[in-house]
């Protein structure tokens, strides 16, 4: 019998580091975009892939996620 689940119920994804603040409180150590960060089209097929496993809830953090010019076409 197969116990546990294939996919995580909640996957928390800081988008992007970049973020237009300077919180002493913030974790995220936060700041300047990485250059490593996602492509628009990288960012879909991650979503579209986490579709496809099920993930329930994805909590969309990292620095200010708004930040990016693309952010509402990926959470589309």
């Amino acid at each position: 019998m197969k116990q546990g689940l294939d996919a995580p119920i909640c996957l928390t994804w800081e988008l992007t580091y970049a973020c237009n603040l300077a919180c002493v409180h913030c974790l995220s150590s936060s700041g300047q975009r990485d250059e490593r960060e996602l492509s628009t089209a990288q960012a879909k097929a991650v979503i579209d892939e986490l579709r496809d496993l099920q993930v329930f809830y994805i909590n969309i953090g990292g620095g200010e996620p708004m930040i990016r010019r693309d952010f509402f076409e990926i959470i589309e």
